[in-house]
């Protein structure tokens, strides 16, 4: 698997598995390295680490939801808060 599929798969993770994501924030560089074997640069691990976490939790429960993933909520909503899509 080449580098490239190596991150996709990485993003993926990151937007579909709420533990991953919370471990992959506070330690981008060894997470990306132990789980994926992919080494990322200073330049990308300070990238990641602007990150606002909240925003990508957000981004990362609209796509469960438009995957069909996204856990069923008490209120039983039929559209994701703060739904921003065009």
């Amino acid at each position: 698997m080449n580098s490239q599929e190596q991150m996709e798969r990485l993003v993926g993770k990151v937007l579909l598995d709420d533990d991953f994501r919370k471990r992959f924030l506070a330690a981008p560089g060894d997470v990306a390295a132990k789980e994926f074997d992919l080494k990322l640069g200073p330049e990308t691990i300070e990238q990641i680490r602007k990150v606002n976490p909240k925003s990508l939790e957000n981004t990362a429960e609209k796509v469960q939801y438009r995957l069909g993933l996204a856990a069923k909520k008490d209120d039983d909503s039929s559209e994701p808060p703060n739904q921003t899509w065009g």
